[in-house]
């Protein structure tokens, strides 16, 4: 198994934060006792953004989920046979990444009841994609948090109305097996600020001092391990430090698994000879695994960890079973009801065939970026107005998601990399010597902001640091020869507009800019339906 806890695991000082908890004396006073001598077997998704389905872009990535429902079905059969403890956890970020997630009004209306169907889920968290549309939080709290028992886990996150607020989900829970094994779960999202606005996210320092986490404490002192699903980037202080520095607080040395997310990394970390963390990846690309014995005196020994590939023979390896023995009745219900939605979705309808694949991750100088043919050739011909002014585009480096691949070009193809559906807004007249200013100062800042960046919506660590490898900019932008003297509309998303208006107001504090509304019957996604329907013919 690769990658063993003794070895190839980075060790982090955390940074202490001391917490005084009035509950401490609550472990005296318990009367359950942990139990002894186990083993154990953690699974771990994250960052799913609608990867349900499998890949079809890659043939070595074929499992969907009705495979990791068989699989699991195996996985905890042939665990009870072996009285091992498996669990699965999702940190969250189930939305937003594909069509079958996001070609429904409700982003996510079609992925929640397909993830419901999986039996074997023992706890889940929200990630910022969850709890960004007000329409999905609340369908993620009216049909897919009572499915879960309570394992649906929140604690710094919270639906709000005119009588206060309360949590999405629950903020921890004891899970009691069948073995007799008793674990802690709690919830985490990172400070996010861009919630929907019938949300709140409390920042993670504020949220350890709420009384859920006292009583959360108190409940894990009969607990042999305590799981922190987070769905935040173990590489970015300070908040998964600040709940292992809590925990600790309370509980010096007891088995903690702190189950990351949102980097869309594979990544482990060791804190203490108890403790560690594991993100798994993104897009249903891999499935984590961790295994570890709970000794006697309760320390956790033999850990062991690997990714698994979503494919296919690695899961029927994993489960000790072939083609014909594998798929479960469970399972194949589910990949009819994928294939379902995504029949109703018209997700395999071809727009177009690409004549090459086109990346996001290389310059504009590449006669294959993405950028490129996004910004030179798409929105001129979908979304530019005529108008006595050149429109001048500019946009976030982390814009496009994904590929777009030689060959036929579908629905989902086109919801790959832009799930977004954004609209458009611009600054009308502004001067070409102040676009010129703009440009160079967000093309001058060093790679911290990238990485600065990387806490809000869409950026990721693992897309950031390709980004830096690459030299590639913080922005991207028209390829024209601005004349200084000459008036352009500035135009650009939605989301870009607070950075791009706030920046120009640094820059030119006697300049008023005010944002409109640019060419509003338009959105991202219909722009690359527009132009791969009339140019990309097959």
């Amino acid at each position: 198994m690769a990658g063993i806890a003794s070895r190839g695991f980075v060790h982090v000082a955390a940074t202490c934060v001391l917490y005084y908890f009035c509950f401490l004396f609550l472990r005296a006073s318990a009367t359950a006792t942990p139990t002894a001598g186990r083993s154990f077997t953690i699974l771990h998704v994250t960052d799913v953004h609608g990867w349900i389905f499998g890949h079809p872009h890659n043939a070595t990535l074929d499992a969907d989920f009705g495979d990791l429902a068989s699989l699991l079905q195996h996985l905890k059969d042939a665990a009870a046979q072996q009285q091992r403890e498996l669990f699965l956890f999702d940190s969250g970020d189930i939305v937003e990444g594909t069509g079958l997630s996001d070609a429904t009004p409700i982003h996510g209306e079609y992925i929640f009841p397909v993830i419901a169907k999986i039996r074997g889920y023992d706890g889940f968290t929200i990630g910022n994609h969850d709890i960004e549309y007000p329409d999905t939080v609340d369908l993620i709290r009216n049909s897919f948090v009572p499915v879960w028992n309570g394992a649906y886990l929140t604690a710094n996150s919270y639906i709000v109305d005119s009588s206060g607020k309360e949590f999405i989900g629950a903020p921890f829970k004891l899970i009691q097996t069948e073995l007799g094994s008793r674990i802690l779960v709690v919830g985490y999202i990172f400070n996010f600020t861009q919630y929907a606005n019938n949300t709140y996210v409390e920042p993670v320092s504020e949220s350890l001092l709420e009384a859920y986490f006292s009583q959360a404490m108190a409940a894990a002192a009969s607990a042999d391990l305590i799981v922190v699903l987070a769905h935040i980037a173990p590489q970015v202080p300070p908040e998964l430090a600040q709940i292992y520095a809590a925990i600790r607080q309370a509980y010096s040395t007891k088995p903690l698994v702190m189950l990351s997310g949102h980097s869309h990394v594979e990544y482990f970390q060791q804190f203490d000879a108890n403790a560690f963390t594991l993100e798994s990846g993104c897009f249903f690309q891999s499935l984590g695994r961790a295994d570890f014995e709970l000794a006697a005196d309760g320390s956790m020994q033999q850990l062991q960890y690997q990714w698994l590939p979503t494919s296919l023979e690695v899961f029927y390896q994993v489960s000790q079973t072939n083609a014909s023995t594998f798929l479960t009745d469970d399972g194949r219900d589910i990949k009819a009801l994928i294939a379902q939605y995504y029949n109703e979705l018209h997700l395999n309808d071809t727009f177009g065939c690409s004549p090459d694949t086109f990346s996001p991750w290389t310059l504009m100088s590449d006669p294959l970026s993405l950028y490129t043919l996004y910004i030179e050739q798409v929105l001129p011909y979908a979304l530019f107005e005529q108008s006595a002014r050149t429109p001048f585009f500019i946009c976030n480096a982390f814009t496009l998601r994904t590929e777009l691949y030689a060959g036929r070009v579908t629905r989902n193809d086109i919801f790959s990399i832009d799930p977004f559906a954004e609209t458009y807004a611009f600054l009308p007249g502004v001067q070409g010597s102040m676009i010129s200013k703009l440009v160079s100062y967000l093309g001058a800042a060093p790679p911290s902001l990238l990485r600065r960046l990387a806490r809000e919506r869409r950026v990721h660590e693992r897309e950031v640091e390709a980004a830096v490898a690459a030299g590639l900019p913080q922005f991207f932008h028209s390829q024209l020869d601005l004349q200084p003297g000459t008036a352009y509309d500035l135009v650009f998303s939605g989301y870009d507009g607070v950075v791009i208006s706030q920046t120009l107001g640094q820059l030119f504090p006697a300049t008023n800019f005010t944002v409109q509304a640019y060419n509003t019957n338009v959105t991202s996604t219909a722009c690359w339906i527009d132009y791969i329907s009339a140019k990309f013919k097959c």
